[in-house]
């Protein structure tokens, strides 16, 4: 069985969306993932059986999200139950019946809890797709940077705490997908019998423009096609 942990890097998710779409074109598809931030948007979107496009939608939405009244998110009132958020992440959520169409039998998905200060993982193929964008969205830094309201249920991004995690199931191989430089804060990095270090984007991962998008998802594409197996 195998198992992939994506870690989290903004923006960078762009360059994993294209990694993880150029696995599933090829065959190469996870009976489970693990992932932080924006880790687990990249494997939603691919595994989803989303398209090219809706990857760099996604994105692109979520970039433009976080650099939108610098000054007006911290001023009330304030989005307490994330609607803007949700109002854009829905039409990308899909019934759990489609990633075990496609092949995936569980996706956990990492974040701190904050009352407890401690790291959980939950599998989202195991809810209802209206709880799933919440459950993402505690590990994500997209409502925790665009205003200083307490996160999603008390809850921040999973890679304040770790970057990548495995599961407690029995997987005959684990592969590491991150960032060149970042693997040395994976906690746990012995557990992975392959590591894959994606090329980071050209510019700070939040101001991208639509082309470095492209150009990371094609990055990240090519580098799948390209992987010997």
């Amino acid at each position: 069985m195998l198992e992939l942990s994506l870690s989290g890097g903004g923006l960078w998710g762009m360059t994993t969306s294209g990694f993880l779409y150029g696995l599933r074109d090829r065959g190469v598809i996870p009976e489970v993932v693990t992932g932080v931030s924006s880790g687990v948007h990249a494997g939603y979107l691919a595994y989803s059986g989303g398209t090219y496009d809706a990857a760099f939608r996604w994105f692109q939405l979520t970039r433009d999200h976080m650099i939108s009244k610098p000054i007006g998110r911290f001023l009330p009132p304030y989005d307490y139950d994330g609607y803007t958020i949700s109002c854009f992440t829905r039409p990308f959520l899909v019934s759990p019946a489609v990633f075990h169409e496609n092949g995936l039998r569980y996706f956990f998905v990492g974040y701190v809890n904050l009352k407890h200060l401690r790291f959980v993982s939950e599998d989202i193929l195991q809810l209802d797709k209206d709880v799933t964008y919440r459950v993402i969205l505690r590990s994500s830094t997209i409502p925790f940077l665009t205003n200083f309201v307490p996160h999603f249920d008390g809850c921040i991004d999973g890679g304040f705490r770790r970057n990548a995690f495995v599961s407690s199931l029995p997987a005959s191989e684990r592969w590491l997908i991150t960032y060149e430089g970042a693997e040395r804060l994976i906690w746990k990095g012995r557990l992975y019998q392959r590591k894959i270090l994606l090329p980071r984007l050209s510019r700070y991962s939040f101001y991208a423009t639509d082309a470095e998008l492209r150009a990371g998802f094609e990055q990240g594409y090519e580098m799948a096609d390209t992987l010997t197996i």
